[in-house]
């Protein structure tokens, strides 16, 4: 089985370095392990070649955009306007501690 592609949100990433130890930190441990981190700057560098506009806070459509684009498996975050998007074409998107009791497959 290959490992899942996934999009951890700027929050959670954030939250990881001011809060630790924390629920964030320890699911982007878990990710790191686990997955493949996409991003549009970092890890595996993915252009983004789908546009979308679905999120009710069109500033959060990037990280949409990114999931299509890198064929994410899971949307890590703690922003409620992408939660209330679960699930994103399919692709589950949870919150840190979902993602740590093992939600998401």
């Amino acid at each position: 089985m290959s490992a899942r592609r996934i999009v951890l949100d700027t929050n959670v990433l954030l939250s990881r370095i001011l809060w630790p130890p924390s629920v964030p930190e320890r699911a982007v441990v878990r990710a790191i392990d686990t997955g493949t981190i996409l991003t549009s700057d970092t890890a595996e560098r993915i252009e983004l070649t789908a546009h979308v506009a679905a999120c009710r806070d069109p500033q959060d459509d990037h990280v949409l955009a990114l999931v299509a684009s890198g064929r994410a498996d899971l949307i890590v975050t703690g922003d409620a306007d992408l939660l209330v998007l679960d699930p994103f074409r399919g692709i589950p998107i949870l919150t840190p501690k979902a993602f740590l009791d093992g939600a998401g497959g």
